[in-house]
């Protein structure tokens, strides 16, 4: 007859070792708070690794507020999330873009009110490159010279826009002959539905292959 041998069950250091491998293992997912533990979001996208999550809580963030600098540049692909877009503003205060992704395929945006965008092109947001998602915004009042007043399509980005309101686009010099629109696709792809655009100061989606 064969004899089982009687499972053994790990002692509490080989326990620990084992959970603290699967916590260090590659691939493992990690949220990052700010301001819990990062007072600045620049800090915490830092911070991050591809896959992992930046979530920020409700309040506004800006350079006068809690000296935020922009524009806030996702060059790998994170979860960037808001508390919604009703508690959570990045704020760029006319200074640079709001946000700038160039990342690698993948990555998300949602639940911020995104203003105070002021650049040549993608005030809002400039995505030059990578998949990222962008859904549950309020782009408000972001200013532009040439393209993408809201957001900006360029390069070899494919990202897909839903779910968003992109209102008051302004055009940074009305007496130059461009006009930035609320949504600017040119060079990249992607797919872009279920967005309300209005109030602006040009056309509210403009596509260039």
């Amino acid at each position: 007859a064969s004899r089982r041998t009687p499972l053994k069950h790990p002692t509490a250091p080989s326990l620990f070792l084992i959970i603290l491998f699967a916590l260090s293992a590659p691939g493992h997912a990690t949220t990052l708070h700010v301001p819990a533990t990062f007072t600045r979001i620049g800090d915490a996208i830092a911070a991050a690794l591809p896959g992992d999550t930046v979530q920020v809580a409700a309040g506004t963030y800006s350079p006068s507020i809690n000296g935020e600098t922009f524009p806030l540049s996702l060059a790998k692909s994170i979860f960037l999330r808001g508390s919604g877009f009703d508690v959570t503003t990045l704020d760029a205060e006319t200074i640079a873009s709001v946000v700038d992704v160039a990342a690698a395929p993948g990555g998300h945006i949602s639940g911020f009110t995104i203003t105070g965008g002021r650049a040549i092109e993608g005030a809002g947001l400039r995505i030059a490159a990578g998949s990222p998602e962008v859904s549950d915004c309020l782009i408000l009042a972001n200013s532009a010279f040439r393209h993408g007043s809201g957001i900006y399509v360029t390069g070899t980005a494919t990202p897909w826009i839903h779910h968003n309101v992109i209102w008051e686009s302004e055009d940074w010099d009305h007496s130059d002959g461009n006009d930035p629109h609320g949504i600017d696709l040119r060079g990249g792809d992607g797919m872009v539905e279920h967005n309300l655009v209005g109030r602006g100061v040009s056309n509210g989606i403009f596509i260039q292959p």
